[in-house]
């Protein structure tokens, strides 16, 4: 189970977009081995991408079919290690914990205490 999920409301804590919030709209998940022929196997990082944050432009050709040529400003995914969820409850950024109870396991606001999900 992840600390950040889709649908969570972050907060970016580094980089250019430091202090920003938006909704995650997908996780992509990491933690797999990369191994790449003359070079020490790393493991790559789970990345978010939050809606309206760390966009960039990119310059497309026009494809077949319906893509658009020109200037397209899009989303790129930021890692998990630079955002933190803020609780619905007490609306501030907060670390995540977790509850094992009768039901399964929940995540919970370690400021709080109260249910994230």
């Amino acid at each position: 189970m992840r600390k950040i999920k889709r649908d969570d409301n972050v907060l970016v804590l580094a980089g250019k977009e430091r202090g920003k919030t938006g909704i995650v709209r997908t996780v992509v998940g990491g933690g797999d081995l990369v191994k790449v022929k003359g070079h020490r196997p790393k493991i790559t990082e789970d990345v978010a991408l939050v809606t309206g944050l760390n966009m960039v432009k990119r310059h497309k050709k026009q494809q077949a079919g319906v893509q658009q040529a020109g200037i397209i400003e899009k989303e790129m995914p930021m890692p998990l290690s630079k955002l933190m969820v803020i609780c619905k409850s007490c609306s501030k950024a907060v670390r995540v914990g977790f509850e094992t109870r009768a039901d399964g396991k929940h995540r919970v606001c370690r400021k709080c205490g109260q249910d994230i999900d």
